[in-house]
């Protein structure tokens, strides 16, 4: 069993308090634009989560275009960006529907910004963690 970690980018998984809302538009939907939340972002796409409501709705290969996005000001170059659905996911026990998406227009200059972005975004974390870890309660210890 081959476990080594197939992804060509590093991805930046959201925090609940990062989760950044979008809004979709989807040729194949007739009733015009659907929202989801992004979960996970990298040069190469996104993860997100549907409500339950949109399962009927998505299905792999279509494409999805980033119409509006709140939060993360910094992502909003990503609107107007279209995706392809590459998988869904749907846990019976769910009230959400997830999916990966690959990025079909990115251009090499936006690739740049979403790279600095989750860079930075790692950087700060580990800031973060080391701030934390040096004012923990083991920190004082003989």
């Amino acid at each position: 069993m081959n476990t080594s970690e197939k992804r060509i980018f590093k991805r930046l998984l959201l925090s609940s308090e990062e989760t950044t809302a979008a809004t979709f538009s989807l040729p194949a939907y007739s009733e015009g634009l659907i929202k989801a939340c992004i979960l996970n972002l990298s040069e190469g796409g996104l993860g997100l989560k549907f409500n339950i409501r949109e399962s009927g709705i998505i299905h792999e290969g279509d494409q999805l275009e980033l119409e509006k996005l709140n939060g993360l000001e910094p992502l909003k170059i990503l609107e107007g960006v279209k995706a392809e659905i590459r998988w869904v996911l749907q846990h019976k026990s769910s009230r959400s529907v997830r999916a990966g998406c690959r990025f079909v227009n990115l251009s090499e200059e936006n690739r740049e910004k979403i790279r600095e972005f989750i860079n930075d975004q790692m950087d700060q974390k580990i800031r973060e963690q080391d701030e934390e870890f040096n004012t923990g309660p083991n920190t004082h210890m003989a």
